[in-house]
């Protein structure tokens, strides 16, 4: 009987190559997603901060009804602002996982989808 073995095959020499182009897809997915993260960050707070300024307004009787209009509008804004990046970091987790820079390639609770988003 033959020697059977249940380790993977040497990588060939296209893998090799692939492993520095796959961290740096990965390094950059992860700056940017860290970019994002910041990016929500503070339009949560300019959300907030209008917010704040909407109910302000809203609960003064004299209160200036074009004021009014332009805080609703800048919140409604801020609100589709902070949903896109919302969305761009689910879109980011989706790809990295659980990846951060100097952990090597993709592990087992990885997002496990190619860069960028699954195209080949």
């Amino acid at each position: 009987a033959g020697d059977v073995s249940l380790s993977p095959p040497p990588p060939g020499p296209r893998e090799v190559q692939a492993e520095p182009q796959l961290m740096k897809q990965l390094q950059e997915a992860w700056d940017q997603q860290q970019i994002i993260e910041r990016m929500l960050q503070e339009k949560r707070d300019r959300l907030q901060s209008s917010l704040d300024r909407y109910r302000q307004l809203g609960s003064e009787i004299l209160a200036d009804p074009v004021a009014f209009e332009e805080v609703e509008v800048e919140a409604a804004g801020l609100q589709a602002e902070v949903a896109v990046l919302s969305q761009k970091l689910n879109d980011f987790a989706l790809i990295l996982g659980d990846w951060q820079p100097g952990h090597g390639a993709l592990g087992a609770n990885s997002g496990g989808m190619t860069w960028p988003y699954g195209a080949s």
